[in-house]
């Protein structure tokens, strides 16, 4: 556990050798992953999450998007951007996302930051976007807006009740929720419905793999549903309310943020599994390896007041055969030696 120099003022980002967090003192630094030592700290001022993807690291400042070097913290390039984000940035392919008020989307250049294309997404109030075969983007006023991640035309829009959690995709669906306590699943080249789910609270998010679909609500209930039609495969109560959508890491481990405590359930049969509770409230969703290694640190939690842990597993799960009765005992009979005759007519 460390401090950082001052409070953060939004979530952090990880890769495979650092952790990057925004400053409230309009600054973003750069710690080690093992050790936590500060490694550099640029001047900028960010409100949103950075991105870390590969061997660069994305800043969406007030009027500029900055990409630095992820080792050592210098530009390598910034791009003006007309307006202030309104939605955490993300990147994909070729292009860097940023949505900017007042509903524009707007691509750039990975490679040098120029601007791919620019539309309007046509949605309103709180804005989220997810990244799949199209760019997915919730107003949560009831807009679903589908946008092609190579031109930025509109490929569909929905409309459903409000407000709107941020999406999730996978092959073929997105999923949304809304606070009139349902959990609906899309198609994801048309928009249509594909399926309903009537929850008993406001959904908050949702993620999935290859098979399920997870969500989580107010009603303090995590439920696992089939992707392709919507069976629910299992649904277990968390201990509080939760506040972050579910996370999915190595495909059988299920998160669930309920600030400050994390949970966590296998995906196949909903068991629990274990917990940490944090010391304070979390400034963003955990950063934790979909691919962590035992002893190294897997996850890092950023907390509000400046504090930040780093957690690392302490052993391996290994799976092992089932317990089986045996058919003979193992070794070699032993008989009962006869006593020498010497020893015999000692007695």
């Amino acid at each position: 556990m460390l401090t950082l120099p001052d409070p953060p003022s939004a979530g952090g980002a990880m890769d495979r050798q650092r952790i990057y967090v925004p400053l409230s003192s309009d600054r973003i630094v750069a710690l080690d992953r093992k050790t936590g030592e500060m490694v550099w700290m640029r001047e900028i001022e960010s409100a949103w999450p950075p991105v870390a993807d590969g061997d660069t690291v994305y800043v969406v400042a007030s009027d500029e998007l900055h990409a630095l070097d992820a080792e050592t913290g210098a530009t390598k390039w910034r791009s003006p951007i007309e307006h202030m984000a309104i939605a955490p940035i993300a990147a994909s392919g070729a292009v860097v996302l940023v949505m900017i008020d007042p509903d524009d989307v707007v691509a750039l250049s990975r490679s040098d930051g120029t601007q791919v294309w620019r539309m309007s997404a046509g949605t309103s109030g709180t804005r989220s976007l997810a990244i799949g075969a199209a760019v997915y983007i919730t107003g949560s006023e009831g807009q679903v807006v589908a946008l092609s991640l190579e031109d930025g035309q509109k490929l569909w829009a929905q409309t459903l009740p409000p407000m709107l959690s941020p999406p999730a995709t996978a092959p073929g669906r997105v999923f949304v929720g809304s606070t009139n306590n349902s959990f609906y699943a899309l198609d994801a080249k048309t928009g249509n419905l594909a399926w309903p789910w009537r929850s008993g609270g406001d959904v908050i998010g949702a993620a999935a793999n290859r098979d399920l679909v997870f969500y989580a609500s107010l009603d303090n209930i995590v439920r696992a549903l089939n992707r392709g039609n919507g069976n629910q495969r299992w649904k277990k109560p968390t201990p509080t309310r939760p506040v972050l959508p579910p996370r999915i890491v190595r495909d059988d481990v299920l998160i669930i943020g309920l600030d400050p405590t994390l949970s966590t359930f296998d995906t196949k049969t909903g068991t629990p599994g274990g917990m940490f509770s944090a010391p304070a409230a979390l400034a963003g969703e955990p950063l934790i390896d979909p691919d962590f290694h035992p002893f190294e640190v897997a996850a890092v939690i950023v907390m509000r007041d400046g504090r930040v842990v780093a957690l690392r597993p302490q052993s391996i799960a290994y799976t092992e055969a089932a317990a089986v009765p045996l058919t003979a005992l193992p070794g070699r009979p032993v008989t009962r030696e006869r006593m020498p005759e010497s020893i015999q007519n000692a007695k």
